[in-house]
């Protein structure tokens, strides 16, 4: 028998429930429905006080730090539980980040009438260390880029642009596709990339060699990654079927995949998270965070540290 978790009312029903329960439009308008298989399942929802959230990454410590749609709050750093959340203005619009460590934290920003650059900012000082001098690389407001080992690795077109932390152009690394986001896996060493419109996952070393490549064809499109405990890649993608948001799930070796999250549900659907301290999932709705739990009963057999 089917079982679903309705989020709204906190509760577990098959889908004759589901008519019976909610057979009200007027009493339920909208209400959030999640398979019990799923991997993770939805445990709450955290909205926080700006526009939209552009990006959204998990600090060591166990802080979120997110880049926003709000001027003042253009990085906001917070916890699930709202405590210690401080708001880090920048002299300009903010979008994409990565995570140097847990004190430093890269940001991708354009100011008025300037080209995008990046500011490398001291979240416990609450300020800009220093702008990163950007004179050649063509970066766009939603150019991906990650930190390995205190270098900026830019996705630009169809190559990744390493620098070092003040912005000086070290190596270029050609590859056959245009990235739309980037994750790093510490433990294996490899870089993965999502090619958006081809649906493929590319997983290569740091000097562009590929590993392996994945296509998944059921998908639409590719929206974001990130990266499990176990060197899994979750993939927030659109399905082919009806249109539908959920996450995938592809081993690190390439070979296979599931899906692991369905009926995403919300507008602006930016990106996606992992949290290696609790394994949770979390996905940035317009202004909400998403905090998915994992599902004991069905991830009983995977090995998480």
């Amino acid at each position: 028998m089917s079982v679903v978790k309705c989020f709204d009312c906190n509760i577990n029903m098959c889908n004759e429930c589901i008519c019976i329960i909610h057979n009200d439009a007027s009493r339920n308008p909208i209400h959030l429905m999640q398979p019990f298989s799923d991997s993770y399942i939805l445990n709450c929802k955290l909205r926080v006080e700006v526009l939209w959230l552009n990006d959204l990454k998990y600090l060591p410590n166990g802080l979120l730090v997110a880049s926003t749609g709000t001027h003042g709050k253009e990085l906001i750093t917070f916890s699930v539980n709202e405590n210690q959340k401080q708001d880090i203005p920048l002299s300009g619009d903010s979008f994409r980040l990565a995570v140097k460590d847990e004190n430093t934290v890269a940001v991708l920003i354009r100011m008025l009438n300037k080209k995008p650059s990046v500011a490398i900012v001291d979240i416990t000082q609450r300020k800009v260390i220093r702008y990163m001098n950007n004179t050649i690389i063509p970066l766009q407001s939603y150019s991906p880029f990650i930190v390995i080992e205190n270098h900026l690795f830019f996705a630009v077109n169809t190559s990744i642009t390493v620098t070092d932390m003040s912005g000086n152009i070290q190596r270029r690394i050609k590859l056959s596709f245009t990235p739309y986001d980037l994750g790093y896996d510490v433990a294996s060493r490899r870089i993965y990339c999502i090619d958006r419109d081809d649906c493929r996952l590319y997983c290569i070393d740091k000097d562009g060699n590929n590993i392996f490549t994945f296509p998944d064809p059921e998908s639409a499109n590719f929206h974001s990654l990130t990266i499990d405990n176990n060197g899994n890649v979750l993939v927030l993608c659109t399905k082919r079927d009806h249109n539908s948001v959920c996450v995938i799930k592809v081993d690190s070796v390439g070979k296979s995949s599931e899906v692991v999250i369905t009926n995403i549900q919300g507008p602006n659907i930016s990106c996606i998270c992992f949290n290696p301290l609790t394994n949770s999932v979390v996905i940035a709705v317009k202004d909400t965070v998403n905090i998915y739990k994992r599902n004991e009963q069905v991830c009983s057999s995977d090995n998480y540290d």
